[in-house]
């Protein structure tokens, strides 16, 4: 157990440590957010169980729930990933990419702290890291669609799902194909096990279509009363839909 504990962690470490360098070196689309959405996610879980306190801190470097201003000390990971700059007279404040690294280095050394109390606060880790994401995620959702970031909104419920639909692969013991894949190809995979009914199907498959207008390579904007319901289907999925 300990040994898995350990396989487990040592991987969402790596994970991690590969989403760095793309953040120092400014490379930011909708690839590296969902990476990094369902890293944190994860992180988040393990960090409230076994090093609750340091977990304000790991939260507080993707956001802030109080802020008068936007500088070097209160701009977050959440602002860098919606694409918030600060900019007086055309020319930037601050340096968006470093302070979004180091923000993330800060948090990859908190995770890392997590082997040295492995021993003194063993738990069902396996479980934290397989259970679906806390509703702050989803309240990360809102808050993007009040503000008007449509895409960013939809990809976080993407992650949502597709995170809580690999957690009901695994417990099930299924075998998916395809080395990523999407909520639509989770969704035939559960038809065909019959994990769910036709119905459940069928509401899966519009939140996944309404999902894949949230890729910048589509032509058409997602509408915000779509990402309004994909958020509300996305909350529905994961306390309806267990594993």
């Amino acid at each position: 157990m300990k040994e898995k504990i350990q396989k487990d962690l040592e991987k969402l470490f790596d994970d991690g440590s590969e989403l760095v360098p793309l953040i120092a070196t400014g490379k930011n689309d909708i690839i590296i957010m969902n990476k990094y959405q369902k890293w944190y996610s994860q992180s988040l879980l393990v960090i409230k169980q076994l090093l609750p306190e340091r977990f304000e801190e790991f939260k507080e470097c993707y956001k802030l729930d109080k802020r008068k201003t936007i500088d070097p000390s209160t701009y977050k990971l959440f602002d860098y990933f919606s694409g918030i700059s600060v900019s007086r007279a055309g020319n930037s404040c601050f340096n968006v990419k470093s302070v979004a690294y180091t923000q993330m280095s800060i948090q990859l050394n908190i995770l890392d702290s997590v082997k040295t109390v492995i021993d003194s606060s063993l738990s069902d880790v396996r479980g934290i890291l397989e259970s679906e994401l806390f509703d702050n995620e989803l309240d990360s959702a809102r808050h993007l669609l009040k503000n008007g970031y449509l895409r960013a909104s939809g990809a976080i419920c993407g992650v949502i799902l597709e995170t809580h639909f690999s957690n009901i692969v695994k417990n099930h013991n299924l075998k998916i194909t395809k080395k990523d894949p999407s909520i639509n190809d989770y969704n035939e995979l559960f038809k065909q096990e019959k994990i769910y009914d036709i119905i459940n199907w069928r509401f899966i498959q519009h939140l996944g279509d309404i999902r894949n207008f949230c890729d910048h390579k589509k032509q058409r904007e997602p509408l915000k009363e779509e990402i309004e319901e994909l958020i509300n289907g996305t909350d529905k999925v994961i306390k309806t839909i267990f594993w």
